[in-house]
């Protein structure tokens, strides 16, 4: 995202939307309005819970925050100029004359591996140590999101988060904490505490062919019946870009 206040408005949201899993984890705090990059926010808890000491010091809490999404399905989803002569006039065909939409916006086939999530944080790792000299900070911690994937997923339900907890324990993730938000949710939930991180390996990842498809669906008329199975066997009206080849 190359436009800085929209990118600054998108973190204040998801900063809010966790909230309540902040609380619990520091007590009271306020929002450093000042704390807009490197990282990307922070918190001043004047009275944090008492495992930070008997006297219990004020802390600044700092917070970068990042999507686990795809390079390439962002890429994708974001580009709002590429194609969308198609979806106005599908849109307009079916507001003006009726016309059933013939085909889905956008879709795109998503892996959910064991790794998606740590695949999307694991490139933060590095600006940690940046992170921990430039303030005072008595925690440095990692909130990341998707919107891809609900809180009810299956993927959510069935390991991926304690995949994502074993995957940044194997690899000492720097961060104090790893906190994640599910598509829509504003119950954050704690992946990763540095302090207690997973040894042992859970249970297996138990799906033969784990993906999702995210879609972009276009406008369908009411009292009519669609079969999505067959929008879905249709490409979608702006397919992805094709890669550019490399010149030899």
């Amino acid at each position: 995202m190359n436009n800085e206040p929209e990118k600054i408005k998108l973190e204040q949201a998801v900063l809010e939307r966790a909230h309540s899993l902040l609380l619990r984890l520091y007590g009271a705090y306020s929002v450093d309005e000042s704390q807009k990059d490197r990282p990307d926010a922070a918190i001043n808890v004047a009275r944090p819970h008492k495992r930070f000491g008997r006297d219990r010091k004020p802390i600044k809490v700092g917070i970068e925050i990042t999507t686990v999404d795809p390079k390439e399905y962002l890429a994708y989803f974001n580009d709002k100029r590429f194609g969308q002569d198609l979806v106005n006039a599908q849109f307009e065909a079916s507001l003006k004359d009726g016309v059933d939409p013939e085909r889905i916006n956008k879709y795109m086939k998503v892996p959910i591996l064991d790794t998606f999530i740590y695949d999307g944080i694991k490139g933060k790792a590095e600006a940690h140590e940046a992170y921990k000299f430039s303030g005072s900070y008595g925690e440095i911690i990692l909130l990341c999101y998707t919107d891809i994937l609900n809180s009810d997923s299956a993927f959510i339900k069935r390991g991926l988060l304690e995949w994502s907890n074993y995957h940044a324990s194997q690899s000492n993730y720097p961060f104090d904490k790893v906190l994640f938000l599910a598509k829509g949710s504003d119950s954050a939930i704690k992946v990763y505490d540095r302090r207690t991180p997973m040894r042992l390996q859970p249970p297996p990842y138990d799906f033969s062919d784990p993906w999702t498809m995210p879609s972009d669906m276009p406008m369908f008329l009411m009292d009519r019946t669609y079969n999505l199975n067959e929008l879905y066997s249709r490409p979608p009206l702006i397919p992805p870009k094709e890669k550019k080849k490399k010149k030899a």
